[in-house]
This record gives structure tokens, sequence and C-alpha cells, in this order.
């Protein structure tokens, strides 16, 4: 299972939580503070982007592509399914931000910052197929 993101992929990306810019290149820090809570310092949300800590007051702040890929599209994604599931974005926001056995006690959100988001994204598809009639 490739770990890459496709076109496909980011042709159904409506970023309900404004984490991104439209273009997919840079997050917005004020907005993924905002989905976190606010309750995190803004040096431990800089240490999570990889960033200096005045770097994370900027209203986007481009990555690596790569990073972006891999880490902080994927979250995006994710939090778009689990609204999609649970029919509400406080709700969405709390699935994505507990810690899950399912993931081995990580939440949905961390597993997709270490860089495995596929795997989140996928169980919210088979979540959402297996409302839609399929088989999961």
């Amino acid at each position: 299972m490739s770990a890459q993101l496709t076109a496909l992929d980011l042709g159904s990306l409506r970023d309900h939580f404004n984490l991104l810019t439209k273009d997919h290149r840079s997050v917005r820090p004020e907005s993924l503070q905002e989905f976190l809570g606010g309750g995190l310092p803004q040096t431990e949300l800089a240490r999570m982007l990889g960033v200096p800590r005045s770097t994370s007051y900027q209203k986007t702040v481009k990555l690596s592509q790569e990073f972006m890929r891999n880490n902080i599209v994927p979250i995006a994604m994710a939090a778009d399914l689990a609204v999609d599931l649970l029919t509400s974005k406080e709700e969405a926001r709390r699935w994505m931000l507990a810690p899950n056995s399912y993931y081995f006690g990580k939440s949905p959100f961390d597993v997709c910052l270490l860089g495995d988001g596929r795997v989140v994204i996928e169980f919210l598809l088979r979540k959402l197929g297996s409302l839609s009639g399929e088989k999961a």
C-alpha cells in the first residue's frame, strides 16, 4: 500500500476544518490549533510542524511536499471522512483526537501525524462503505 496520496484522493478533499490552503501545499497553524482545542502551547505546535516557533504564528506555513502529503493532508482527509461518518464536525474532531484501541491507544490524529494516515483513511472508508450497503 502506497503512502503517497493521489490526485484522486485530493479531488474529494473538502477540508471542513480549513487546515490547508486551497492548493494543499501549506497548513494553517491557527486552524490546526483550533482543531486541537486551542490548548496546545505554540512551542508544541511548532515542534509538531517542524518549524521555528515564530513561523507557527504565520497565517499559512509552507512545509515540505513530503510532510504535507504524508502527514498533514491525511489529517484533513480523515477529518472530512469522520464528518461524513459521524455527521457532526464536533463529533469528528473529538473522534480524531481521542485515544483509540484500534490504533493501539493512539488517536487517529496522531496516527496521521506519524505518517500512517492511510490506515485511518481506509478504516473510515470501510465504515462509510458499510453504511451505504457495501461489505466492510
